[in-house]
């Protein structure tokens, strides 16, 4: 049985299930072409695509013994399920415009990184970071080299409603990264030469996107909330993408966290999901799928990788780790 049937088998109290998997069908193409460009944007980073996701979602459905207690579970349960599993790392690919103002950032007076790329660099290392509201007039002085027109990016699955959202948090992303990368004003400054220079400067980008990227998801799932509205009917709707963002934001954060979400989180005609459960769900089936297919040696020789913490996670794939979840304990508990 494959996930929609089992989404639509699920507990039902308002015929809803038909909807949700309807909509996750139609977000499912968007967001896996969206995990494509992980490889982009963080190039030293072994596989984090649909594939992954994929392997996700089917470690859950095991977990949870999916397709012989379908009817334990309600259909929002199992839509946030599947969702969480292919929107958990969209933090992690970032648009060309986000791209292109953190090479604007990154640089100094003595090491200018992108000159010749682009037309507007701020170099801003060894400088204060801007407030949230030079930075806001900084990208509206300069949207067109920016972004250009909104209209033309607005297609963007996970863009924001209007222009004004959108540059206000595209600030806040700005000023966050020049913060993180003034904390390593010491480091910065004991360089003399510009490629080393330059190598520190894009491991300083890879690891402010790593250790964010679920903020970044959750960010990203806010931003469906008019889709879910739209397509589901009703204030809930937003409600639902709450809770999707409240999943791949607990992916990431201390486990601690995850004790403060809700077991029963409400929706229309009396339909229910437990976030907690799911979050937990969520982080066991991703720390699971760490094997040896996600960091091929050749893929790691085509990439020339310089990062020391991407090059150990590449390596501890490389030695055989593997996973099964087919073996039963005396009780008839599963086993990993």
């Amino acid at each position: 049985m494959n996930f929609i049937d089992i989404l639509k088998n699920g507990k039902d109290n308002g015929n809803d299930n038909e909807k949700l998997a309807v909509l996750y069908e139609k977000l499912k193409p968007d967001i896996v072409n969206h995990l494509k460009n992980i490889t982009s944007t963080l190039p030293d980073f072994d596989i984090h695509d649909g594939l992954h996701s994929e392997k996700i979602l089917q470690n859950m459905l095991v977990l949870i013994d999916a397709q012989n207690k379908e009817n334990q579970f309600t259909g929002y349960e199992f839509f946030l399920l599947g969702l969480s599993a292919y929107m958990h790392d969209t933090g992690m690919a970032m648009p060309e415009w986000e791209v292109k103002l953190f090479k604007m950032i990154e640089g100094s007076h003595e090491f200018p990184l992108y000159d010749e790329d682009l037309n507007l660099n701020l170099n801003s290392d060894l400088k204060k970071p801007f407030s949230i509201i030079e930075a806001k007039d900084f990208i509206l002085k300069n949207t067109q080299t920016i972004y250009g027109d909104f209209a033309e990016i607005k297609n963007y699955i996970f863009i924001e409603n209007n222009e004004e959202d959108f540059v206000s948090n595209l600030a806040k992303k700005m000023r966050n990264y020049q913060i993180f990368r003034s904390g390593y004003k010491s480091s910065l400054r004991e360089i003399r030469d510009l490629n080393e220079y330059k190598r520190e400067s894009l491991n300083l980008r890879y690891e402010f996107i790593r250790i964010n990227h679920h903020i970044f998801s959750e960010k990203n799932c806010k931003n469906l909330t008019s889709e879910f509205q739209d397509s589901l009917g009703g204030t809930w709707g937003g409600k639902l993408a709450e809770d999707l963002a409240k999943i791949c934001l607990g992916h990431g954060v201390d486990y601690s966290e995850i004790n403060n979400y809700e077991v029963k989180s409400r929706y229309v005609n009396g339909n229910y999901v437990n976030i907690k459960f799911l979050t937990v769900m969520l982080r066991l089936a991703d720390v699971i799928h760490f094997s040896y297919e996600r960091a091929p040696k050749s893929l790691q020789a085509s990439k020339m990788i310089d990062n020391q913490i991407s090059l150990l996670h590449w390596k501890v794939k490389q030695e055989g780790v593997d996973y099964w979840l087919t073996d039963f304990n005396a009780k008839g508990q599963r086993e990993i």
